[in-house]
């Protein structure tokens, strides 16, 4: 017996990240399902790699409702889920000082629910296919949440608590069920990158960075598609986290032989 393609759906894939997985993803035989907004970028997504992808274009896809039919597009289309990917959003920048609580309720909040009740969603589907296998397959199961966050998740900057409470918050949640999915066999990890938006916004941030640069969508995607594989069957409730180096770093570095 031939064992079906793997699938995982991609929350927010009409971005450059996202689209890098859904070619990395299709490359290594897996069926991808897309969700964004823009759908004119996921049209042309599908365009390129065919019938190995499927897509939908809600108005909103942070809904119970957009989930629900992102869930159900899924199912018609590949028949099962393996893994989710989630790539949130990033809000503009605003010091703490010019924040309004309305603002944090309704953006910042946003995507750590969106989060936890894709999460949820999800998680009952992968339990639910399980439960229709027989112990032996269903121990061989491998299902997997992965999170695609800013290095904003971990670290903040001047004048951008916005992106720091947000990313920080949707990281939180990403791992506060990483112990109760464990139980069922579930995994939930998070790729923290250096984003290239915002060393455009502040070129001094390369000074920052060893390395000297930001993460590639490339490198990011390969991240992802090892947290999906076997290979990383034994880790859950991780943050992998490519900074270039940052973390390791007190100060400012001046020679950097990799700058631009």
């Amino acid at each position: 017996m031939v064992a079906s393609p793997k699938t995982i759906v991609i929350i927010g894939g009409a971005k450059r990240i996202g689209e890098q997985c859904a070619n990395l993803f299709v490359d290594n035989g897996w069926h991808v399902f897309l969700a964004d907004t823009d759908h004119k970028a996921l049209d042309a997504i599908k365009e390129e790699l065919k019938d190995k992808v499927d897509t939908i274009a809600p108005p909103n896809i942070s809904t119970n409702m957009a989930l629900n039919n992102i869930l159900s597009g899924a199912l018609s289309a590949f028949g099962h889920i393996d893994s989710v990917c989630h790539i949130p959003d990033i809000p503009k920048a605003k010091k703490f000082s010019d924040t309004k609580l309305d603002e944090f309720d309704e953006k910042l909040l946003a995507p750590a629910r969106a989060i936890t009740a894709a999460t949820r969603l999800f998680s009952d589907q992968m339990i639910r296919q399980m439960n229709e296998l027989d112990p032996t397959e269903a121990k061989a199961c491998n299902h997997s949440f992965i999170q695609v966050f800013a290095l904003s998740a971990i670290y903040g900057d001047p004048e951008a608590y916005t992106q720091h409470a947000s990313q920080s918050l949707a990281l939180a949640a990403a791992k506060a069920p990483t112990i109760d999915l464990a139980a069922n066999r579930i995994r939930t990890n998070a790729v923290v990158a250096v984003r290239p938006r915002a060393e455009n916004e502040e070129p001094w941030l390369k000074q920052r960075t060893p390395l000297g640069r930001h993460s590639f969508a490339e490198e990011i995607s390969e991240t992802v598609l090892f947290l999906a594989k076997e290979g990383s069957a034994n880790i859950t409730g991780q943050s992998i986290v490519l900074d270039g180096g940052r973390s390791n770093l007190n100060g400012i570095y001046e020679k950097n032989g990799f700058s631009e």
